[in-house]
């Protein structure tokens, strides 16, 4: 019988960050054998969108909606998100 596939995480970072928040927990997830993806939403970390651009979250969050919409179906997929607040 067939090894069972790992999920794949999709972690998303707060507002002022980038995908590079999550360089920690991604080396743990792919040390155990896991698939793991973090992107940039707009704005955010290199992406090059001018974040004072951005006027709704349909723009803001296109890179999660357009990276979901390239997964294979029936894929299991965990999104995280990475909630901050600024004072």
């Amino acid at each position: 019988m067939g090894m069972a596939a790992k999920e794949h995480f999709v972690l998303v970072h707060g507002e002022g960050h980038g995908a590079w928040c999550w360089f920690k927990l991604r080396w743990l997830l792919e040390g155990a054998g896991y698939h793991v993806t973090c992107i940039d939403l707009a704005g955010g970390g290199v992406d090059p969108t001018d974040p004072n651009t951005i006027r709704s979250f349909q723009q803001y969050d296109k890179p999660l909606i357009d990276l979901i919409s390239t997964l294979p179906e029936g894929e299991k997929v965990r999104v995280f998100f990475l909630f901050c607040q600024h004072i």
